[in-house]
């Protein structure tokens, strides 16, 4: 299937990219179907999942970016990493308050 003249080679940001591995490899999702509803092709999903794979779970170094992310997007980014930071924070903190409270006194 070639592109017929005046026809522009769509561009996928890395993380739509992610997303689309993630609905399949996370979520279980039928890779076909995925594909369907992001109008995407079936093998050009694959050829990510495979990418993806390769570059051993990864997904920064599967799908390297190209550019800078939208301002709401590094805010979603940051937001993310601080909850993972404040959770494993909130797990030592139960860890040490259960270590104290079971103690022998």
């Amino acid at each position: 299937m070639s592109m017929s003249k005046g026809q522009k080679k769509k561009i996928y940001t890395a993380e739509f990219k992610a997303e689309a591995v993630k609905m399949v490899l996370v979520q279980g999702e039928i890779p076909a179907q995925v594909a369907e509803r992001l109008g995407i092709n079936g093998s050009m999903l694959s050829k990510w999942i495979k990418k993806y794979e390769k570059a051993n779970a990864v997904l920064a170094e599967a799908f390297p970016s190209k550019g800078h992310l939208s301002p709401s997007d590094e805010r979603l980014r940051q937001l993310e990493a601080d909850l993972k930071r404040v959770t494993q924070e909130r797990d030592i903190l139960k860890k040490a308050m259960a270590y104290f409270v079971d103690r022998p006194k």
